[in-house]
């Protein structure tokens, strides 16, 4: 689910600071300011001061202040590995990913922080793609970050930031496909299977080399692309390769294309974004120098590839999650809109009268980009003088969340997701038994599933349906089968639980 709001990345890219605000909720995000500084000293004893001030300099320019920051860190700094667990379920998974890379690490596994994406689920084993971030490098970045007054919700890498974005900007495209982000002094390849982050690789070789020796470059690629493919289970063809970051010369490009055997295109993944405008640099660069960023932001908003490495509770780091700077700032705004309405009978100047309008605008402003989904904020109720009407949507629909939120028990997270349902269904009546028209998955914590559809052969759904009251994963209802038959097709109606 997407989140609409307006989120920060900050990325510290050597000496250059650079914060990407963006907004979420869209299908592509939108760009609302790309602000950049550059840290300026005289020796390496000063070089943390000015990266501090470089960062108190690069806040100090934006204007749209978003809800929340998360920091952008480089793919350098960090490991990936496509290992397959033993076993399927999002919890299970989860505790387990960090045992799984141990053994292939030589280092202690402490000194990273893991997050994963599943890859795909095969036989009651689960693909992941798991993710190692150097916790130092982190934490040096959280210390500057503090020392310049900034506290963080989320953090992410901007090579899984970049292939997000492509993959963003790509919509529903299936298949097995390849993306290449060309920076200055470095580059990230990622492959897409069916919408799903399958590997992220970071390479040496930069902007310079890729255009110096295109064909050398190309074969790089390849053999990454070959490995991935041969050790795919069942095998896997990658349909085409995109580049972003950098433009060749049509024979260039030929000579790449050539040496990779694949189609091959070039194609930006910032430039053209709804917002983007930076006015001194041309549309290669600025993929190069915000791909990476404007990817982390869009993913923290609910962006395919969603990373966070934040869940060790890091130092540095802050505590409130995303909606809690809305929830301030709307604080902050509710509190003027009050004094604004309370002191209109003593005030009948116009320029007042004007304030407090303005004011008005901004709680509703508030809310709507808060709770978008909310009946009330479709549009702006009549007579909202100094937003008191839009005060009251913000205090009904705060209090309707906080209900929501404290109905949830440690109960709800134990029991089996949506994905486990899915797949136990896809286990027990597969479609040579059974061919689904209808599933309809209804709760929170505990699901009312409904499972609708033709029966292709009456003996094998039999034992298929027998097989599925025995399952652990959801429990089929007393009774719970409903199979009828007419004009020569046989139907079925299964109602089940993920209840006791």
């Amino acid at each position: 689910m997407k989140v609409s709001a307006r989120i920060g990345a900050i990325e510290i890219a050597g000496d250059e600071i650079r914060v990407a605000i963006v907004k979420t909720g869209r299908r592509l995000p939108r760009v609302v300011e790309l602000r950049r500084a550059r840290a300026i000293y005289a020796s390496e004893e000063d070089r943390r001061a000015a990266t501090v001030a470089a960062l108190k300099d690069a806040l100090a320019q934006v204007k749209s202040q978003p809800a929340l920051y998360v920091l952008c860190v480089s793919g350098a700094w960090s490991i990936a590995r496509q290992l397959t667990i033993p076993f399927k379920g999002a919890r299970r998974v989860a505790a387990a990913v960090q045992f799984e890379l141990e053994p292939y690490l030589a280092f202690p596994v402490e000194e990273l922080l893991i997050d994963h994406l599943v890859v795909r689920e095969v036989e009651g084993e689960t693909h992941t793609l798991i993710v190692g971030l150097r916790r130092d490098i982190v934490e040096e970045r959280l210390g500057l970050l503090d020392e310049a007054g900034i506290s963080v919700e989320g953090i992410g890498v901007d090579s899984v930031g970049a292939a997000a974005l492509w993959a963003m900007r790509q919509g529903n495209v299936h298949g097995c496909h390849a993306h290449l982000h060309v920076l200055p002094g470095s580059s990230s390849i990622s492959i897409v299977n069916d919408r799903r982050l399958a590997l992220i690789r970071h390479l040496s070789s930069g902007a310079e080399r890729v255009l110096e020796h295109p064909a050398a470059a190309a074969r790089e690629v390849r053999n990454i692309l070959r490995a991935f493919a041969a050790n795919w289970q069942g095998g896997i063809e990658i349909a085409s390769l995109t580049v972003s970051g950098i433009s060749m010369f049509d024979d260039d490009r030929a000579l790449f294309e050539a040496e990779l055997g694949i189609p091959v295109q070039f194609a930006d993944i910032v430039s053209g974004l709804p917002g983007v405008q930076v006015d001194d640099l041309p549309p290669g660069e600025i993929d190069a120098h915000w791909g990476g960023s404007v990817g982390v932001a869009s993913a923290m908003g609910g962006g395919v590839f969603r990373l966070d490495f934040q869940r060790d509770g890091l130092p540095g780091a802050g505590n409130q999650r995303g909606m809690m700077g809305h929830a301030l700032f709307t604080l902050v705004l509710v509190l003027i809109a009050l004094g604004g309405y309370t002191g209109l009978r003593f005030v009948e100047h116009r320029d007042n009268l004007a304030k407090v309008e303005r004011i008005g605008e901004q709680v509703w402003s508030v809310f709507k980009e808060t709770y978008p989904e909310a009946e009330q904020a479709q549009a702006r109720p009549v007579a909202d003088i100094g937003g008191f009407k839009s005060l009251a949507a913000i205090e009904d629909a705060v209090e309707e969340e906080s209900r929501m939120s404290q109905s949830y028990s440690i109960d709800t997270f134990s029991k089996p997701s949506m994905l486990d349902i899915l797949a136990e269904l896809a286990k027990n009546l597969p479609s040579e038994k059974a061919s689904i028209k209808s599933l309809k998955i209804q709760g929170v914590g505990g699901y009312e599933v409904t499972i609708s559809g033709e029966i292709v052969d009456g003996a094998a759904f039999s034992e298929a349906y027998e097989n599925l009251k025995q399952s652990t994963i959801i429990k089929v209802k007393p009774d719970g089968l409903n199979r009828s038959s007419s004009e020569g097709k046989q139907t079925f109606v299964i109602s089940a639980t993920n209840q006791e």
